[in-house]
């Protein structure tokens, strides 16, 4: 893609974290970057920012958010501080000054740009709202006042700077419409893609669905957040209905589970490619991604899960609808239901082997043409193109 000069696109791409480390937000900041070195000539990457006054002043906050946990019995954002946000700004244009950028990326980043002063339009990449989060995230749950404004002052700025924004679901688009008053020309809903390297070679769904046991995965960080207590429950219902099941539980750890029946494995680090192939083997074996979340944005590893012909059980909360389709390549619960509900669903899927393997079909089929990041960044790249090239004849610069 050209410039309107007819050179080269060049983009800057703004992380604070490290944007090669798949650790950081379930790697979406590296398949990101990735995707948008694959549609535009030249996407430089400007983090992560791992400065001595960085730390000092962060080291400062953590002190002040400690204080307030303690004394205040409220919660601090430390990230969206606004001296840390000036800071950020500073840092970045000097990076950015000279440097000729067409357009700049920014990820999950209200409080890179919400104090950036730069002409250089700004296309951010979002997956929620910080209303959104409020009161539903352990940590924007239970404020103190100053973080809150703080928040909400640059989700507000970091939308109305961008020239053009991309969220993952209808449901954080919805939300930048409606609590921050963002223009809805500038508003897009791209889902995001499958963080994986290879594409795999799934196992034929008809031969899974004859299978006597149905193995059940959960993956995630957050134990009462993503459900975990919902997920032993749901076990303990199957067997009672006597539908053999195993149930593999990543990313808790293991004092959180007492039956000895379910596999806990704290921790799969995807850049050792070891654990890589573990994470992939769970995938491939098992029956259903099982995410009795209570709340979630559009979580990654539903559209990993779709990678593997995985058909997903979770719940209607949040951005998931955009992920996941009810009764197409999963199923969302109502925020209502319980255990026994979950149960009772996955003993209808599991036992029509038939309306299994459409499941399993229909989840590798939505992943093939929209769950994955050669789509998103396609979108990107066309929206780029309508949106902010044909704006940019005049020459941009700080």
């Amino acid at each position: 893609m050209t410039a309107t000069n007819n050179r080269p696109v060049k983009a800057a791409y703004l992380t604070a974290s490290n944007p090669f480390d798949k650790r950081v937000w379930s790697g979406a900041h590296y398949y990101i970057l990735k995707a948008l070195q694959k549609e535009f000539e030249m996407v430089i990457p400007f983090g992560p920012v791992n400065t001595k006054m960085e730390k000092w002043v962060r080291y400062f906050l953590r002190l002040f958010e400690k204080f307030c946990m303690k004394i205040l019995k409220k919660n601090y954002i430390v990230d969206n501080n606004r001296i840390l946000s000036g800071y950020y700004a500073k840092i970045f244009e000097k990076k950015l000054k000279g440097q000729n950028f067409d357009v700049i990326f920014a990820t999950a980043a209200p409080n890179l740009i919400c104090k950036l002063k730069t002409k250089i339009p700004i296309f951010h990449i979002q997956d929620a709202t910080f209303s959104l989060l409020t009161d539903n995230y352990p940590y924007a749950t239970n404020l103190i006042k100053i973080s809150r404004n703080e928040s909400n002052r640059a989700e507000s700025e970091g939308i109305h700077k961008s020239a053009a924004l991309a969220y993952s679901s209808k449901w954080a688009a919805d939300s930048a419409i409606k609590d921050y008053g963002a223009d809805p020309k500038k508003i897009h809903v791209v889902s995001f893609g499958a963080n994986i390297d290879n594409i795999p070679q799934i196992r034929n769904p008809e031969e899974k669905a004859r299978e006597e046991t149905c193995n059940l995965l959960f993956v995630g960080r957050n134990w009462f957040r993503k459900g975990g207590p919902m997920t032993v429950d749901i076990l303990k219902e199957l067997n009672a209905v006597n539908l053999k099941a195993t149930l593999t539980m990543v990313g808790i750890a293991r004092n959180r589970v007492a039956d000895p029946n379910i596999k806990v494995i704290p921790y799969l680090d995807k850049n050792n490619p070891i654990q890589l192939k573990e994470y992939e083997a769970l995938m491939e074996k098992s029956h259903f991604l099982l995410l009795p979340t209570k709340a979630d944005c559009t979580p990654i590893v539903f559209c990993e899960a779709a990678a593997f012909g995985l058909p997903v059980i979770t719940a209607d909360v949040g951005g998931v609808s955009s992920v996941v389709e009810n009764g197409v390549t999963g199923y969302t619960l109502s925020e209502q239901s319980t255990a026994k509900d979950y149960a009772r669903c996955i003993v209808e899927a599991y036992g029509n082997k038939d309306k299994y393997t459409e499941l399993s079909k229909n989840a590798r089929e939505r992943f093939e043409k929209k769950l994955n990041w050669e789509a998103w960044g396609s979108e990107i790249k066309a929206i780029y193109a309508e949106k902010i090239a044909t704006q940019t004849n005049a020459k941009n610069s700080l």
